[in-house]
């Protein structure tokens, strides 16, 4: 039976009614052509799941109450304390690793919550670019890390302390000295995360190249980090710091960005599933 590539490009916490409203104006222009010509459903997630877990059933297929990942945090039952959450161990059961097995070549890009957990038919890059982190920038085969860093730089905001085991957010703590940025800070990460995304596209482009994937998976992150950093931005006027231009943009430059950076890439595959809302997030 012949194969049929598919590649994936996921939009983590990309706002849907903001890609909607961008790709039917032309600035997203390949998720444009994607929904004039291509199959399309909206995904609906499970009444009371929360976000933190669907990253992990997208991986594994489990619902939450079986990979036991139902949020960044948790109260502990016997004590009541709050403490952080580390994705369990049952990445082993991941499509990717089943398709790995089954000897298909796959390259994994960033998906939220995952990790390597042994060799794979291809290469998997973990927490490059992603918002949430939790194991550490780490890659198969391991030394990948060391030569993606050393040809495309580490991410300027999500690869902050990049090796670290261990869980935050890094664009809470980039380009703010203060409880809240000023307006240079805001500038400073916006223009960072861009510069980060154009990393991204340059991985993913050289990843691309290198073999003739069965599975090729790709997340962006920028969506998720410039929604919790910069969305007020384009509501209220914070004690006239920021310029007009840059309160009703800051928030979707990424966005725009992120999609038009894989366009060149994303044409020339017979199957592509794009996810750009925040179902996924």
């Amino acid at each position: 039976m012949k194969r049929s590539p598919i590649l994936f490009v996921g939009l983590d916490a990309c706002d849907p009614d903001i890609a909607r409203h961008l790709a039917a104006s032309g600035r997203m222009p390949a998720l444009g052509r994607l929904f004039d010509r291509a199959a399309r459903c909206k995904v609906q997630n499970p009444y009371g799941v929360f976000v933190g877990a669907l990253w992990l059933s997208f991986a594994t297929g489990y619902r939450a109450d079986r990979h036991q990942f139902h949020c960044w945090d948790e109260i502990d039952v016997a004590t009541y304390q709050r403490r952080l959450t580390t994705p369990p161990a049952c990445q082993d059961a991941s499509f990717w690793k089943n398709l790995s097995d089954a000897d298909r070549r796959v390259a994994i890009i960033d998906v939220p919550h995952s990790k390597v957990t042994g060799p794979v038919n291809g290469v998997q890059v973990v927490e490059w670019g992603g918002h949430d982190r939790h194991f550490g920038f780490h890659t198969w085969p391991p030394q990948r890390a060391g030569d993606i860093e050393a040809t495309f730089g580490l991410h300027p905001i999500l690869g902050v302390d990049a090796y670290s085991v261990r869980e935050f957010a890094a664009d809470d703590y980039v380009h703010r000295a203060g409880q809240l940025r000023t307006r240079e800070e805001e500038v400073d990460f916006l223009n960072a995360l861009t510069r980060g995304i154009a990393a991204k596209r340059e991985l993913n482009r050289a990843l691309l190249a290198e073999d003739r994937w069965d599975l090729f998976l790709t997340v962006f992150g920028e969506g998720h980090a410039i929604g919790h950093q910069q969305w007020h931005l384009t509501t209220v006027s914070i004690r006239g710091l920021i310029p007009n231009w840059l309160r009703r943009w800051a928030a979707i430059q990424s966005i725009v960005s992120t999609a038009s950076s894989m366009r060149g890439s994303l044409m020339c595959w017979r199957r592509l599933i794009a996810i750009p809302p925040s179902w996924f997030s």
